[in-house]
């Protein structure tokens, strides 16, 4: 029902240390109900039934600093009404704990908006149905698709993130820990998410609520091993890891415990079998057996190039497509240009020479490789740097690389050399480099006419000055 996409242990996301926070100004107080406007979306909703609301951050929610936002406040008729940009709610008086009798929220959606019982609603099957899907505990002897547990968007336009369990740091000078609260069953610790179909800004605000991640290491990009087998040591150091290194199978990181966090993200959801890798590159992996086989495939509008074949599907559309067992449906859009590097056995085991760049033409792009120096925190301090590549079809196929933006890192290369692939071109008469001939700088081009691949090899040249390659 739900599509995942497995990604790193969720403990690597806590990214921030805690600290003791005092009450913000956005405070809002209804008797023994509390409330907090943290974003024009976000509201705080917080019951104690002796008074005493929480002020510490949770182990999930590191930041109540509320926005600059604009609200308004008023009582009537026995409600307390409070008034956003994009939702309004309303909360009866004197009446306890949030439920589903005293407490109403309305999205500005639309001409008429959207009034919701976020208590009682949260629990209807429709509204579940409607969620997206966030993470899953493990993918143990799992085959083909799962159901994930609850994430935070919603087909509906909103959710509602219960914190009311979640234990708190304690706010210790010397050494701040997690504790659990002193709270009464009646407790309640919500934070409604009213975003309707701003999906993007209701991450931001969710990241902004509980802490942005660190940037994983580099290695962690890399491939990993768990399987729920009974290993011992003698298993990995006599058998699979010799297997991988046989086989030239690269191998970052051995999982003992497969406790794994997954993450969805839907660009149709009648296609639960695929999803894009970033914004260029659209992979559909196909779960039925056979030596061939084949599924339905939907194409976003633009021209996708099939990364191993070459062949052109130009969307919008639904269209069946078959793979082999040594290939898997994956497209490329038109004009995209992806980095890869030569084959290591581990992330990191020498330096990235030469950089190989896959051109696939037919159409502009460009891109922007993000490196640093594989791990620590420097990155945080500006210790990182962004090089630029562009591609232009117009009157003379053209690939530029720039020299790399900002303050470099430790072993940033002073020269590089490149690997230059570009797919679906016809053959040219000259390759030109910095304008000159490319056999004047020590390289020869080669071209399968089959693939109407042309591979081109740059020798390592400083990065400081930008390199233009021109196929004429």
């Amino acid at each position: 029902m739900k599509n995942w996409i497995p990604v790193l242990f969720g403990l690597l996301l806590v990214g921030n240390i805690a600290f003791p926070v005092k009450a913000p100004d956005n405070d809002i107080k209804e008797g023994n109900a509390r409330f907090q406007v943290i974003t024009p979306m976000v509201i705080r909703m917080e019951y104690a039934p002796d008074g005493n609301f929480e002020n510490r951050q949770t182990f999930f929610v590191i930041n109540r600093t509320p926005q600059q936002v604009d609200f308004e406040t008023s009582t009537s008729d026995g409600w307390r009404f409070i008034e956003t940009s994009k939702i309004s709610l309303q909360y009866r008086q004197n009446s306890g704990a949030f439920s589903d009798s005293n407490l109403v929220i309305q999205l500005k959606a639309g001409p008429e908006g959207k009034k919701i019982n976020p208590i009682a609603a949260s629990k209807d099957s429709i509204y579940r149905d409607a969620n997206l899907g966030g993470w899953r505990h493990d993918l143990g002897f799992v085959k083909g698709s799962v159901d994930l547990y609850d994430g935070l968007l919603n087909r509906n336009g909103w959710y509602l993130f219960d914190d009311s369990e979640t234990a708190v740091w304690n706010g210790a000078v010397d050494s701040s820990w997690v504790e659990p609260r002193n709270t009464s069953e009646e407790y309640q610790d919500l934070y409604f998410f009213g975003y309707d179909h701003q999906y993007k800004q209701a991450l931001r605000d969710f990241a902004d609520l509980t802490g942005h991640p660190p940037m994983l290491p580099r290695w962690a990009f890399g491939i990993w091993f768990s399987r729920l087998e009974d290993y011992g040591a003698d298993d990995f150091r006599h058998h699979i890891l010799p297997q991988m290194r046989e086989h030239r199978i690269p191998l970052d990181a051995l999982i003992i415990d497969t406790d794994w966090k997954t993450h969805s993200v839907r660009k149709r959801y009648n296609f639960p079998n695929q999803y894009l890798l970033g914004e260029d590159m659209l992979v559909a992996p196909i779960a039925s057996p056979g030596d061939t086989a084949s599924q339905l495939v939907w194409f976003p509008s633009g021209e996708w190039v099939n990364y191993f074949t070459g062949e052109k599907i130009t969307g919008p559309k639904t269209q069946p497509v078959a793979a082999s067992l040594e290939t898997m449906p994956v497209y490329v859009k038109a004009g995209s240009i992806i980095p890869m590097q030569p084959y290591m056995d581990y992330v990191g085991q020498k330096p990235v020479e030469p950089l190989k760049l896959r051109v696939f033409a037919s159409a502009d792009g460009e891109y922007e490789l993000y490196e640093d120096s594989g791990t620590g925190l420097k990155y945080r301090e500006g210790n990182f740097a962004w090089t630029k590549f562009t591609y232009s079809e117009h009157i003379e196929r053209t690939l530029t690389i720039y020299p790399p933006e900002g303050e470099g890192y430790s072993g940033m290369p002073k020269k590089r050399g490149y690997e230059i692939e570009f797919v679906n071109v016809e053959k040219p008469d000259e390759v030109m480099v910095k304008g000159a001939l490319l056999n004047s700088v020590g390289g020869q081009f080669s071209y399968d006419r089959n693939k109407k691949k042309l591979t081109v090899p740059l020798p390592p040249m400083p990065v400081s000055e930008p390199v233009r390659i021109s196929l004429e």
